[in-house]
Protein backbone atom coordinates (compact mmCIF):
# COMPACT_ATOMS: atom_id res chain seq x y z
CA UNK A 1 0.00 0.00 0.00
CA UNK A 2 1.69 3.55 0.71
CA UNK A 3 2.95 2.25 3.60
CA UNK A 4 7.09 3.17 1.99
CA UNK A 5 5.81 6.62 1.90
CA UNK A 6 4.83 6.51 5.65
CA UNK A 7 7.83 4.53 6.18
CA UNK A 8 10.07 7.38 4.87
CA UNK A 9 8.20 10.20 6.73
CA UNK A 10 8.65 7.48 10.03
CA UNK A 11 12.38 7.07 9.36
CA UNK A 12 13.08 10.79 8.96
CA UNK A 13 11.59 11.92 12.31
CA UNK A 14 13.26 9.36 13.92
CA UNK A 15 15.88 11.46 15.76
CA UNK A 16 19.04 9.97 17.26
CA UNK A 17 20.08 9.40 20.87
CA UNK A 18 23.05 12.25 22.01
CA UNK A 19 25.20 11.45 24.38
CA UNK A 20 25.71 14.59 26.69
CA UNK A 21 29.22 15.18 28.01
CA UNK A 22 29.38 17.21 31.04
CA UNK A 23 32.36 19.76 30.83
CA UNK A 24 34.96 20.46 34.06
CA UNK A 25 33.86 23.55 35.74
CA UNK A 26 37.23 25.75 35.57
CA UNK A 27 38.42 26.90 39.36
CA UNK A 28 39.19 30.54 39.29
CA UNK A 29 42.91 31.31 40.57
CA UNK A 30 42.97 34.15 43.89
CA UNK A 31 44.05 37.32 42.32
CA UNK A 32 46.52 37.70 45.05
CA UNK A 33 48.48 35.13 42.90
CA UNK A 34 47.97 35.98 39.43
CA UNK A 35 51.41 37.85 39.56
CA UNK A 36 52.83 34.40 40.83
CA UNK A 37 51.05 32.08 38.49
CA UNK A 38 52.87 33.83 35.26
CA UNK A 39 55.15 31.09 33.66
CA UNK A 40 58.56 32.54 33.25
CA UNK A 41 60.38 32.89 30.18
CA UNK A 42 62.04 29.54 31.10
CA UNK A 43 58.55 27.42 31.18
CA UNK A 44 57.48 29.16 28.49
CA UNK A 45 59.65 27.80 25.84
CA UNK A 46 59.47 24.72 28.02
CA UNK A 47 55.76 24.41 27.48
CA UNK A 48 56.42 25.26 23.71
CA UNK A 49 58.81 22.65 23.27
CA UNK A 50 56.58 19.85 24.81
CA UNK A 51 53.79 20.36 22.86
CA UNK A 52 55.68 20.59 19.68
CA UNK A 53 57.64 17.18 20.66
CA UNK A 54 53.42 16.22 20.93
CA UNK A 55 52.37 17.32 17.43
CA UNK A 56 55.97 15.85 16.08
CA UNK A 57 55.11 12.38 17.65
CA UNK A 58 51.18 12.48 16.54
CA UNK A 59 52.36 13.50 13.22
CA UNK A 60 54.81 10.43 13.42
CA UNK A 61 52.32 7.99 14.17
CA UNK A 62 49.91 9.03 11.67
CA UNK A 63 52.86 8.17 9.17
CA UNK A 64 53.52 4.65 10.86
CA UNK A 65 49.71 3.80 10.77
CA UNK A 66 50.40 4.99 7.07
CA UNK A 67 52.91 2.79 6.11
CA UNK A 68 51.80 -0.12 8.24
CA UNK A 69 48.18 0.22 5.50
CA UNK A 70 50.87 0.39 3.01
CA UNK A 71 52.40 -2.98 4.40
CA UNK A 72 49.29 -4.85 4.29
CA UNK A 73 47.66 -3.70 1.23
CA UNK A 74 51.56 -4.59 -0.65
CA UNK A 75 50.68 -7.93 1.45
CA UNK A 76 47.46 -8.44 -0.62
CA UNK A 77 49.48 -8.03 -4.16
CA UNK A 78 51.83 -11.36 -5.37
CA UNK A 79 54.13 -11.06 -8.07
CA UNK A 80 55.06 -13.99 -9.95
CA UNK A 81 56.69 -15.43 -13.48
CA UNK A 82 55.66 -17.60 -16.26
CA UNK A 83 57.68 -19.54 -18.66
CA UNK A 84 55.81 -20.27 -21.55
CA UNK A 85 58.14 -22.92 -24.67
CA UNK A 86 58.49 -21.45 -27.83
CA UNK A 87 56.60 -24.84 -29.24
CA UNK A 88 53.56 -23.77 -27.22
CA UNK A 89 53.66 -20.61 -28.82
CA UNK A 90 54.33 -22.15 -32.53
CA UNK A 91 51.25 -24.68 -32.08
CA UNK A 92 48.77 -21.67 -30.32
CA UNK A 93 49.65 -20.02 -33.72
CA UNK A 94 49.40 -22.90 -36.01
CA UNK A 95 45.80 -23.35 -34.39
CA UNK A 96 44.52 -19.78 -34.89
CA UNK A 97 45.70 -19.54 -38.51
CA UNK A 98 43.54 -23.48 -39.27
CA UNK A 99 41.11 -21.69 -37.30
CA UNK A 100 40.50 -18.91 -39.88
CA UNK A 101 41.78 -20.57 -42.72
CA UNK A 102 38.32 -22.15 -42.83
CA UNK A 103 36.41 -18.94 -42.68
CA UNK A 104 38.65 -16.03 -44.19
CA UNK A 105 37.85 -14.72 -47.84
CA UNK A 106 40.84 -14.45 -49.88
CA UNK A 107 41.43 -13.01 -53.74
CA UNK A 108 41.90 -16.29 -55.72
CA UNK A 109 41.28 -18.59 -53.34
CA UNK A 110 37.72 -20.40 -52.77
CA UNK A 111 36.42 -19.83 -48.54
CA UNK A 112 37.32 -22.48 -46.28
CA UNK A 113 40.55 -23.19 -48.80
CA UNK A 114 43.33 -20.60 -48.40
CA UNK A 115 46.41 -21.92 -46.70
CA UNK A 116 47.26 -21.56 -43.13
CA UNK A 117 51.02 -21.14 -44.19
CA UNK A 118 49.51 -17.89 -46.55
CA UNK A 119 48.24 -16.45 -43.45
CA UNK A 120 50.50 -16.68 -41.12
CA UNK A 121 53.19 -15.43 -43.59
CA UNK A 122 50.71 -12.50 -44.78
CA UNK A 123 49.42 -11.75 -41.64
CA UNK A 124 52.34 -12.90 -39.13
CA UNK A 125 51.90 -9.85 -36.93
CA UNK A 126 48.59 -9.75 -36.18
CA UNK A 127 48.46 -13.70 -35.58
CA UNK A 128 51.25 -13.58 -33.12
CA UNK A 129 49.72 -11.20 -31.10
CA UNK A 130 46.57 -13.23 -30.71
CA UNK A 131 48.64 -16.20 -29.78
CA UNK A 132 50.55 -14.98 -27.17
CA UNK A 133 47.42 -12.94 -25.63
CA UNK A 134 45.63 -16.42 -25.47
CA UNK A 135 48.77 -18.38 -24.60
CA UNK A 136 49.66 -15.99 -21.97
CA UNK A 137 46.38 -15.81 -20.10
CA UNK A 138 45.91 -19.71 -20.50
CA UNK A 139 49.50 -20.29 -18.25
CA UNK A 140 48.35 -17.24 -15.68
CA UNK A 141 45.36 -18.56 -14.84
CA UNK A 142 46.67 -22.65 -15.07
CA UNK A 143 49.42 -21.09 -12.12
CA UNK A 144 46.67 -19.35 -10.05
CA UNK A 145 44.80 -22.35 -10.05
CA UNK A 146 47.67 -25.01 -9.29
CA UNK A 147 48.70 -22.50 -6.50
CA UNK A 148 45.20 -22.03 -5.45
CA UNK A 149 45.67 -17.95 -5.17
CA UNK A 150 41.96 -16.26 -4.39
CA UNK A 151 42.26 -13.29 -7.01
CA UNK A 152 39.98 -10.41 -6.44
CA UNK A 153 40.70 -8.43 -9.92
CA UNK A 154 41.98 -9.53 -13.67
CA UNK A 155 45.81 -10.23 -13.31
CA UNK A 156 47.91 -7.55 -14.09
CA UNK A 157 51.13 -8.65 -16.97
CA UNK A 158 53.56 -5.98 -15.74
CA UNK A 159 56.38 -7.43 -17.92
CA UNK A 160 57.02 -9.67 -21.64
CA UNK A 161 59.88 -10.89 -22.15
CA UNK A 162 60.03 -12.69 -25.76
CA UNK A 163 62.29 -12.94 -28.87
CA UNK A 164 60.94 -14.74 -31.91
CA UNK A 165 61.85 -17.88 -31.65
CA UNK A 166 62.85 -18.36 -28.11
CA UNK A 167 60.68 -19.69 -24.73
CA UNK A 168 58.37 -16.05 -23.69
CA UNK A 169 58.82 -14.85 -19.89
CA UNK A 170 56.04 -12.50 -18.34
CA UNK A 171 55.83 -11.29 -14.91
CA UNK A 172 52.35 -11.03 -13.53
CA UNK A 173 51.18 -9.22 -10.84
CA UNK A 174 47.77 -10.34 -9.07
CA UNK A 175 45.83 -9.01 -5.76
CA UNK A 176 44.36 -11.28 -3.65
CA UNK A 177 41.60 -11.81 -1.08
CA UNK A 178 42.80 -10.96 2.64
CA UNK A 179 42.93 -14.20 4.98
CA UNK A 180 41.20 -14.08 7.85
CA UNK A 181 39.33 -16.12 10.98
CA UNK A 182 35.87 -15.29 12.14
CA UNK A 183 35.39 -15.02 16.18
CA UNK A 184 33.41 -17.43 18.27
CA UNK A 185 30.07 -14.98 17.63
CA UNK A 186 28.45 -16.20 21.14
CA UNK A 187 31.27 -14.37 22.55
CA UNK A 188 30.38 -11.09 21.63
CA UNK A 189 28.17 -8.88 23.44
CA UNK A 190 26.99 -5.78 22.41
CA UNK A 191 25.58 -3.12 24.18
CA UNK A 192 22.94 -0.60 23.06
CA UNK A 193 21.45 2.66 24.98
CA UNK A 194 17.23 2.33 25.02
CA UNK A 195 17.47 5.72 23.54
CA UNK A 196 18.67 4.12 20.29
CA UNK A 197 15.70 2.07 20.62
CA UNK A 198 13.12 4.60 21.04
CA UNK A 199 10.90 5.59 18.45
CA UNK A 200 8.24 8.13 17.48
CA UNK A 201 4.69 6.57 19.16
CA UNK A 202 1.90 5.69 16.77
CA UNK A 203 -0.01 8.88 15.64
CA UNK A 204 -3.54 7.45 13.64
CA UNK A 205 -4.23 10.74 12.60
CA UNK A 206 -0.53 11.79 11.56
CA UNK A 207 -0.48 8.60 9.34
CA UNK A 208 -3.87 8.96 8.00
CA UNK A 209 -3.02 12.25 6.75
CA UNK A 210 -0.03 10.72 4.62
CA UNK A 211 -2.24 8.21 2.85
CA UNK A 212 -4.55 10.89 1.90
CA UNK A 213 -1.70 13.01 1.10
CA UNK A 214 -0.61 10.26 -0.86
CA UNK A 215 -3.55 10.42 -2.92
CA UNK A 216 -3.46 13.81 -3.75
CA UNK A 217 -4.46 14.64 -7.21
CA UNK A 218 -4.96 17.96 -9.44
CA UNK A 219 -8.23 19.67 -10.35
CA UNK A 220 -9.18 22.33 -13.03
CA UNK A 221 -9.98 25.10 -11.08
CA UNK A 222 -11.67 28.85 -12.75
CA UNK A 223 -13.17 31.79 -11.94
CA UNK A 224 -10.38 32.43 -9.51
CA UNK A 225 -7.27 34.43 -9.08
CA UNK A 226 -3.58 32.37 -9.28
CA UNK A 227 -2.84 31.55 -5.64
CA UNK A 228 0.26 29.85 -3.78
CA UNK A 229 0.94 26.06 -4.71
CA UNK A 230 -1.36 26.16 -7.98
CA UNK A 231 -0.28 24.18 -11.03
CA UNK A 232 -0.70 26.75 -14.20
CA UNK A 233 -0.52 26.17 -17.44
CA UNK A 234 0.20 28.61 -20.32
CA UNK A 235 1.54 29.45 -23.97
CA UNK A 236 4.36 32.02 -24.42
CA UNK A 237 6.16 33.45 -27.01
CA UNK A 238 9.65 35.49 -26.44
CA UNK A 239 10.92 38.49 -28.39
CA UNK A 240 14.65 39.51 -27.85
CA UNK A 241 14.22 43.40 -28.24
CA UNK A 242 17.99 43.84 -29.83
CA UNK A 243 17.12 41.40 -33.10
CA UNK A 244 13.13 41.66 -32.85
CA UNK A 245 13.41 37.77 -33.57
CA UNK A 246 10.40 36.00 -31.76
CA UNK A 247 10.69 32.66 -30.74
CA UNK A 248 7.75 30.24 -31.73
CA UNK A 249 4.78 29.89 -29.33
CA UNK A 250 5.02 27.03 -27.24
CA UNK A 251 3.01 24.98 -24.24
CA UNK A 252 4.84 25.50 -20.69
CA UNK A 253 3.63 24.61 -17.33
CA UNK A 254 5.20 25.86 -13.64
CA UNK A 255 4.10 24.96 -10.17
CA UNK A 256 4.06 28.63 -8.08
CA UNK A 257 5.63 27.50 -4.99
CA UNK A 258 7.50 30.19 -3.62
CA UNK A 259 11.40 30.13 -4.15
CA UNK A 260 11.23 27.53 -6.38
CA UNK A 261 12.57 29.45 -9.50
CA UNK A 262 12.16 28.88 -13.30
CA UNK A 263 13.76 29.79 -16.15
CA UNK A 264 11.57 32.25 -16.65
CA UNK A 265 12.92 34.80 -14.05
CA UNK A 266 10.25 35.94 -11.66
CA UNK A 267 7.58 34.10 -13.30
CA UNK A 268 5.23 33.13 -9.88
CA UNK A 269 5.23 37.12 -9.33
CA UNK A 270 4.32 37.61 -12.54
CA UNK A 271 1.26 34.96 -12.50
CA UNK A 272 0.31 35.15 -8.76
CA UNK A 273 -3.26 37.27 -9.26
CA UNK A 274 -4.03 36.35 -13.14
CA UNK A 275 -7.01 33.96 -13.95
CA UNK A 276 -7.26 31.52 -16.92
CA UNK A 277 -7.08 33.40 -19.97
CA UNK A 278 -5.51 36.66 -18.96
CA UNK A 279 -2.57 37.29 -21.47
CA UNK A 280 0.52 39.61 -20.15
CA UNK A 281 3.90 40.72 -21.17
CA UNK A 282 6.88 41.57 -19.35
CA UNK A 283 10.79 42.33 -19.99
CA UNK A 284 13.77 40.48 -18.65
CA UNK A 285 17.37 41.36 -18.35
CA UNK A 286 19.33 37.98 -18.09
CA UNK A 287 22.93 37.74 -17.12
CA UNK A 288 26.26 36.42 -19.63
CA UNK A 289 26.54 33.11 -18.25
CA UNK A 290 22.56 32.42 -18.03
CA UNK A 291 21.83 28.59 -18.12
CA UNK A 292 19.27 29.12 -21.29
CA UNK A 293 21.60 30.13 -24.09
CA UNK A 294 19.17 31.90 -26.16
CA UNK A 295 18.57 34.56 -23.97
CA UNK A 296 22.12 35.13 -22.30
CA UNK A 297 23.52 38.41 -22.30
CA UNK A 298 20.34 40.00 -23.80
CA UNK A 299 17.03 41.47 -22.73
CA UNK A 300 13.97 40.18 -23.99
CA UNK A 301 9.98 40.39 -23.45
CA UNK A 302 7.92 37.54 -22.59
CA UNK A 303 4.30 37.16 -23.98
CA UNK A 304 2.25 35.34 -21.97
CA UNK A 305 -1.72 33.37 -22.16
CA UNK A 306 -2.83 31.74 -19.29
CA UNK A 307 -4.82 28.48 -20.15
CA UNK A 308 -5.35 26.11 -17.49
CA UNK A 309 -5.58 26.95 -13.76
CA UNK A 310 -5.15 23.23 -11.42
CA UNK A 311 -4.72 22.71 -7.51
CA UNK A 312 -4.36 19.77 -5.74
CA UNK A 313 -7.38 18.51 -4.10
CA UNK A 314 -6.64 16.02 -0.81
CA UNK A 315 -9.64 13.51 -0.79
CA UNK A 316 -11.23 12.63 2.90
CA UNK A 317 -11.24 9.25 3.96
CA UNK A 318 -14.86 7.99 2.54
CA UNK A 319 -16.05 4.70 1.83
CA UNK A 320 -15.36 5.48 -2.31
CA UNK A 321 -11.69 6.06 -1.04
CA UNK A 322 -11.60 3.13 1.50
CA UNK A 323 -12.55 0.31 -1.16
CA UNK A 324 -10.13 1.74 -3.40
CA UNK A 325 -7.66 1.02 -0.67
CA UNK A 326 -9.18 -2.51 -0.66
CA UNK A 327 -11.15 -1.64 2.91
CA UNK A 328 -14.71 -2.89 3.55
CA UNK A 329 -14.52 -0.21 6.49
CA UNK A 330 -13.12 2.87 8.29
CA UNK A 331 -12.10 0.28 11.12
CA UNK A 332 -10.37 -2.33 9.41
CA UNK A 333 -8.70 0.22 7.66
CA UNK A 334 -7.33 1.78 10.97
CA UNK A 335 -6.39 -1.53 12.55
CA UNK A 336 -4.55 -2.58 9.47
CA UNK A 337 -2.56 1.28 9.24
CA UNK A 338 -1.41 0.43 13.19
CA UNK A 339 -0.63 -3.02 12.27
CA UNK A 340 2.13 -1.88 9.82
CA UNK A 341 3.53 0.40 12.00
CA UNK A 342 3.91 -1.70 14.49
CA UNK A 343 5.23 -4.03 12.07
CA UNK A 344 8.12 -1.54 10.62
CA UNK A 345 8.49 -0.44 14.14
CA UNK A 346 10.09 -3.66 14.86
CA UNK A 347 11.90 -3.95 11.65
CA UNK A 348 13.55 -0.60 12.91
CA UNK A 349 14.40 -1.55 16.20
CA UNK A 350 15.76 -4.94 14.79
CA UNK A 351 17.79 -2.68 12.00
CA UNK A 352 19.24 -0.56 14.92
CA UNK A 353 20.78 -4.45 16.90
CA UNK A 354 21.66 -5.91 13.76
CA UNK A 355 23.76 -2.64 12.58
CA UNK A 356 24.91 -2.70 16.34
CA UNK A 357 25.55 -6.18 15.96
CA UNK A 358 27.94 -5.42 12.15
CA UNK A 359 29.83 -2.77 13.95
CA UNK A 360 31.12 -4.83 17.17
CA UNK A 361 31.97 -7.72 14.87
CA UNK A 362 33.99 -5.54 12.12
CA UNK A 363 35.78 -4.02 15.57
CA UNK A 364 36.77 -7.88 16.30
CA UNK A 365 38.66 -7.98 13.15
CA UNK A 366 41.54 -6.63 11.13
CA UNK A 367 42.42 -7.14 7.76
CA UNK A 368 44.00 -5.25 4.81
CA UNK A 369 40.84 -4.80 2.44
CA UNK A 370 42.22 -5.05 -1.59
CA UNK A 371 42.49 -1.75 -3.25
CA UNK A 372 39.94 -2.78 -6.49
CA UNK A 373 37.28 -3.57 -4.44
CA UNK A 374 37.93 -0.04 -2.27
CA UNK A 375 37.68 1.71 -5.34
CA UNK A 376 34.74 -0.64 -6.66
CA UNK A 377 32.48 0.59 -3.76
CA UNK A 378 33.53 4.10 -3.57
CA UNK A 379 31.82 3.97 -7.48
CA UNK A 380 28.93 2.21 -6.47
CA UNK A 381 28.17 4.99 -3.54
CA UNK A 382 28.87 7.61 -5.75
CA UNK A 383 26.34 6.50 -8.02
CA UNK A 384 23.62 6.70 -5.34
CA UNK A 385 22.94 10.38 -5.34
CA UNK A 386 21.39 10.09 -1.38
CA UNK A 387 24.39 7.99 -0.29
CA UNK A 388 26.60 9.92 -1.94
CA UNK A 389 25.04 13.34 -0.62
CA UNK A 390 25.75 11.93 3.01
CA UNK A 391 29.42 11.88 2.37
CA UNK A 392 31.38 15.04 3.64
CA UNK A 393 34.43 14.44 1.81
CA UNK A 394 36.67 12.31 0.11
CA UNK A 395 38.10 10.92 3.23
CA UNK A 396 34.89 9.90 4.46
CA UNK A 397 34.01 8.46 1.54
CA UNK A 398 36.55 5.93 1.29
CA UNK A 399 36.10 5.09 4.95
CA UNK A 400 32.73 3.95 3.91
CA UNK A 401 33.45 1.92 0.96
CA UNK A 402 36.11 0.52 3.47
CA UNK A 403 34.03 -0.68 6.05
CA UNK A 404 31.44 -1.67 3.16
CA UNK A 405 33.39 -4.01 1.62
CA UNK A 406 35.10 -5.32 5.03
CA UNK A 407 32.21 -6.52 5.80
CA UNK A 408 31.25 -8.23 2.30
CA UNK A 409 34.51 -10.39 2.89
CA UNK A 410 32.89 -10.90 6.65
CA UNK A 411 29.49 -11.58 4.92
CA UNK A 412 31.27 -13.96 2.54
CA UNK A 413 33.36 -15.86 5.27
CA UNK A 414 30.41 -16.44 7.35
CA UNK A 415 28.31 -17.86 4.18
CA UNK A 416 31.08 -20.17 4.39
CA UNK A 417 32.01 -21.66 7.70
CA UNK A 418 27.87 -22.30 8.25
CA UNK A 419 27.45 -23.13 5.38
CA UNK A 420 23.94 -20.71 4.38
CA UNK A 421 22.70 -21.19 1.07
CA UNK A 422 19.41 -20.11 -0.66
CA UNK A 423 17.54 -23.30 -1.44
CA UNK A 424 14.94 -23.74 -3.86
CA UNK A 425 12.70 -24.17 -0.94
CA UNK A 426 13.26 -20.40 0.19
CA UNK A 427 13.13 -19.54 -3.34
CA UNK A 428 9.81 -21.02 -3.41
CA UNK A 429 8.87 -19.58 0.13
CA UNK A 430 9.58 -15.72 -0.85
CA UNK A 431 7.89 -16.37 -4.63
CA UNK A 432 4.34 -16.81 -1.62
CA UNK A 433 5.19 -14.32 0.16
CA UNK A 434 5.91 -11.51 -2.16
CA UNK A 435 2.62 -13.16 -4.06
CA UNK A 436 -0.01 -12.32 -1.27
CA UNK A 437 2.25 -9.05 -1.13
CA UNK A 438 1.58 -7.89 -4.42
CA UNK A 439 -1.89 -9.74 -4.70
CA UNK A 440 -0.27 -11.32 -8.19
CA UNK A 441 -0.37 -15.03 -8.99
CA UNK A 442 2.92 -16.93 -7.74
CA UNK A 443 3.43 -18.09 -10.92
CA UNK A 444 3.86 -14.60 -12.10
CA UNK A 445 6.30 -13.79 -9.73
CA UNK A 446 8.42 -17.09 -9.96
CA UNK A 447 8.56 -15.94 -13.77
CA UNK A 448 9.90 -12.71 -13.41
CA UNK A 449 12.77 -14.43 -11.31
CA UNK A 450 13.55 -17.05 -14.14
CA UNK A 451 16.04 -14.79 -15.23
CA UNK A 452 19.31 -15.52 -14.27
CA UNK A 453 20.37 -12.01 -12.71
CA UNK A 454 16.89 -11.55 -11.11
CA UNK A 455 17.26 -14.79 -9.66
CA UNK A 456 20.76 -14.23 -8.19
CA UNK A 457 19.65 -10.97 -6.36
CA UNK A 458 16.78 -12.49 -4.82
CA UNK A 459 19.29 -15.42 -3.54
CA UNK A 460 21.87 -12.69 -2.18
CA UNK A 461 18.46 -11.02 -0.94
CA UNK A 462 17.65 -14.26 0.88
CA UNK A 463 21.55 -15.61 1.88
CA UNK A 464 21.78 -11.67 3.44
CA UNK A 465 18.63 -12.32 5.75
CA UNK A 466 19.97 -15.54 6.85
CA UNK A 467 23.28 -14.07 8.05
CA UNK A 468 21.09 -11.50 9.53
CA UNK A 469 19.34 -14.39 11.19
CA UNK A 470 22.72 -16.05 12.57
CA UNK A 471 24.01 -12.41 14.22
CA UNK A 472 21.12 -11.95 15.79
CA UNK A 473 21.17 -15.89 17.42
CA UNK A 474 24.57 -15.94 18.01
CA UNK A 475 25.55 -12.39 19.04
CA UNK A 476 24.09 -11.02 22.10
CA UNK A 477 22.41 -7.77 22.80
CA UNK A 478 22.38 -5.55 25.94
CA UNK A 479 19.92 -2.97 26.09
CA UNK A 480 21.42 -0.11 28.97
CA UNK A 481 19.91 3.16 30.19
Amino acid sequence: MENESKEKKVAEEKKEAVKKVDKPVEKKKPAAKKETAKKSPAKKTAAKTAKTETVEKAKDKQEEQKVEEKKELVALKKTFEIEVPNAEIEKSIDEIATKYSTDIKLSGFRKGKVPAELLKSRYKGALNEEALNKIVEEYVFKKIEEDKMRIVSQPMIDKIDHEEGKDLKATVTVELYPEFELPELDTIEVEISQKDLELKPYDEKENIDMILKSRKRLVHVADREIKENDYVSFKFQTKILKTKKMTPRVEESAELIKDKTHYIKELHAELMGKKTGDKLSFQRSYPEDYNKARWAGETVEHFIEITRVQEYFTPDLSEELLKELGFKDEVSFKEKLKADYENYAAKQLDEVKNMKRIEALLSKIEFPVPESLIAQEIQRIQKDPQAAYRMKDENELKQKAIESVKYTLIHMELMKKYEIEAKSEDLEKEYKSMAEQYNMPAKEIRKYYSGKEQQDALKDKIRGEKVSELLKEKIKVKEIK
